[in-house]
């Protein structure tokens, strides 16, 4: 990850992650390698569990049409990083309204990124 900003500040997102294809449904695992990251933040605040949840769009355009729609009704973003050339995430303050982290953006890894491990 790089070009990485949470809370309005330039951060280190430094995490080990493993997905999974279930049906249509794409699961990521996150494990946080140290502070200062939206994932560490919620492990010390709330323990293991969901963290968000993630609504990718293949087009920047479309992504960003949903953040200005989140934006005119006052929703602003938290957390926001690339992966690679190709895919751009952000986190949305939806907790306060939703009860959870709604995560967005354009680009999947499984389209951009060869995974280091595959199992089995």
């Amino acid at each position: 990850m790089h070009d990485s900003d949470w809370n309005g500040k330039p951060a280190e997102f430094r995490v080990r992650w493993a997905e999974t294809m279930v049906g249509d449904l794409n699961f990521e695992l996150i494990e946080p390698l140290g502070p200062g990251n939206p994932w560490q933040e919620f492990l010390e605040s709330k323990g293991e569990g969901i963290s968000s949840l993630a609504v990718m769009f293949e087009m920047a355009e479309d992504s960003e049409r949903v953040n200005q729609q989140f934006a005119a009704d006052g929703i602003g973003i938290t957390a926001k990083s690339h992966i690679g050339d190709h895919i751009e995430l952000y986190f949305l303050d939806t907790e306060p309204g939703f009860k959870c982290v709604i995560e967005s953006g354009s680009g999947h890894a499984h389209d951009f990124e060869m995974p280091y491990v595959t199992y089995p």
